[in-house]
């Protein structure tokens, strides 16, 4: 829909979003903010209070990051625990 709309869309996986925040006049969109690494976070919060533009569709944001272990699997906090 977005390239419908004449957005020029890169896909990325959640693990690069702070590397693809390196412009201006991007649309971050996310199916949801509820679970990303914590580094995807820091960046999108840093985004935003730069004055970027966000569609997200879903979930409570921010609520479960993610943190990668030394094994190389992600887990949320309650695991880690």
């Amino acid at each position: 829909m977005l390239g419908d709309a004449g957005y020029a869309v890169n896909t990325v996986s959640p693990v690069d979003v702070p590397s693809a925040l390196n412009g201006p006049n991007i649309l971050l969109a996310l199916p949801s903010l509820e679970s990303l690494p914590f580094n995807a976070f820091t960046a999108v919060a840093q985004f935003l209070a730069a004055g970027g533009s966000l569609l997200a569709t879903g979930g409570e944001p921010f609520r479960d990051p993610l943190y990668l272990t030394p094994a190389g699997h992600w887990l949320d906090g309650v695991v880690l625990q």
